[in-house]
């Protein structure tokens, strides 16, 4: 019998029980697990700052096993309708239990509940059968243009992979959240031009990318 099996061949870390908390983690736990992913690499982010995006969180939701954070994700969201999930992390000890899926799932359930039918996620490629797994089918994009609409019942995701270089606040003026077109809306670049006339300063300025507007979040 191989060492770290039962009888049975099971492995006792995948027959250990979980604790999932509805809360955004702390920074002492949170920092190592984020350091397993190697994003730090390129983001240079401090504990401090890391810290910082924390504290900004509308929620979260944390996997733990006895007293260690395995897993954690979280949303930010304007309260109204939008909403974006991110560092969704699974230590690599731990992955393959299901535990990404199971966050995600209570973290939409929470974005449902709240009434916020637009969730937008950044996702390394080929993630899609992930989400086609919890529900979500596609309804627009392209792989092509590394950006997927996936809708389960009245929730909407848009998948983006590797479209811009840094963080982007996008908008998608005149459509609803069923990505279908209005009659009539007000595009957010009308609205720079009335706070242009208005002579109230615009810290960055909106720019068009792919045909939409937006700005460096």
């Amino acid at each position: 019998m191989s060492a770290g099996t039962d009888r049975k061949g099971a492995n006792p870390l995948r027959m250990s029980n979980l604790r999932y908390v509805d809360a955004i983690p702390d920074i002492e736990a949170f920092y190592p697990l984020f350091m397993t992913t190697g994003w730090n690499e390129r983001l240079g982010l401090t504990r401090e700052a890391l810290a910082t995006a924390l504290a900004g969180s509308f929620c979260g939701v944390c996997a733990y096993e006895g007293d260690a954070l395995v897993a954690a994700g979280r949303l930010l969201s304007d309260g109204a309708y939008q909403c974006f999930l991110c560092d969704l992390i699974v230590h690599p000890d731990h992955q393959g239990r299901g535990i990404g899926k199971e966050l995600v799932r209570r973290l939409l359930g929470h974005a449902k509940s709240l009434g916020l039918r637009w969730v937008q996620l950044t996702s390394a490629r080929g993630k899609r059968g992930f989400y086609e797994k919890l529900g979500f089918e596609v309804t627009g994009g392209s792989l092509d243009e590394n950006y997927l609409i996936l809708a389960n019942g009245e929730t909407i995701i848009g998948l983006f992979t590797g479209m811009f270089e840094g963080a982007m606040l996008t908008f998608n003026p005149g459509l609803n959240n069923r990505m279908q077109q209005l009659d009539t809306f007000t595009d957010v670049r009308d609205i720079q031009r009335h706070l242009d006339d208005a002579g109230i300063e615009v810290a960055v300025a909106l720019t068009a990318v792919n045909g939409r507007a937006g700005a460096p979040a």
